[in-house]
């Protein structure tokens, strides 16, 4: 488990991803479950990313599935 209170200077990042999440969800009401695939190098928060967006209230609220 990652702590994600001690990640720093990801904000823009973090609102990016949750937006995307819950759009997709609400554009498209055939999609049940919405995907999205972070890549890149070892080491750069896209774990910490993912559980950020995992725990963020809004997709808590508004994403029924969550894997």
């Amino acid at each position: 488990m990652i702590d994600i209170t001690e990640a720093k200077g990801r904000d823009q990042d973090n609102n990016v991803l949750v937006n995307m999440l819950l759009n997709e969800h609400s554009v498209d009401d055939r999609v049940d479950i919405p995907v999205i695939s972070l890549v890149g190098m070892g080491g750069i928060g896209k774990s910490t990313l993912t559980q950020f967006a995992f725990n963020h209230y809004n997709t808590e609220t508004y994403l029924d599935k969550k894997i």
